[in-house]
């Protein structure tokens, strides 16, 4: 690779990493050719994206951010997985990955210049992503005005069945009398 291409392969994942909160890292030694070819595909579909990368030109690329610690983690064959807008996404992606093949190992990641170790990745992709978020806090929003209207609609119902219960009572009296 000529010098002014990785230049241009350093800058674009300065950019990369500069425009992502989240970094997440995998190796994939012992990972089929197949198995690594659906890995793009699957990152694609949840908006994510999966690169194979070239350690030393990532640790170049690397040097002076906020994850500069990652480098640290770059050692044989490594696959990064970012996001710009769904932090959770790539941990959750890489990490369903590695259970379907057990060959990918999860390394570690960065989260908003945090570093993560295996576990936090797995802790990360456990967390609900932004949209099921929004969904229970809408959830939650419907549900006070809904137990409000109950409430009010409850009230009027409990002084009917009163009112009802003291008629049966006045027509078993005249029945009885």
């Amino acid at each position: 690779m000529k010098a002014s291409d990785k230049q241009q392969v350093i800058e674009r994942w300065k950019e990369v990493f500069a425009n992502s909160s989240v970094l997440v890292l995998a190796s994939y030694t012992g990972l089929t050719a197949n198995a690594l070819n659906t890995l793009p595909k699957q990152a694609r579909e949840a908006g994510v994206d999966f690169h194979v990368v070239k350690n030393n030109l990532v640790r170049i690329a690397l040097k002076g951010s906020i994850n500069e610690f990652l480098g640290d983690s770059l050692k044989g064959p490594v696959a990064i997985a970012t996001c710009a807008h769904d932090q959770i996404a790539p941990a959750k992606l890489l990490v369903k990955a590695a259970k379907d093949n057990k060959a990918l190992e999860i390394l570690g990641g960065a989260i908003d210049g945090q570093r993560l170790d295996a576990n936090g990745v797995v802790t990360l992709s456990k967390m609900p992503s932004k949209d099921e978020l929004r969904a229970q806090f809408l959830g939650l929003l419907n549900a006070v005005p809904g137990g409000f209207v109950r409430l009010l609609a409850a009230v009027p119902g409990g002084f009917l069945n009163v009112l009802d219960a003291r008629r049966r009572a006045l027509e078993e009296e005249g029945k009885a009398a």
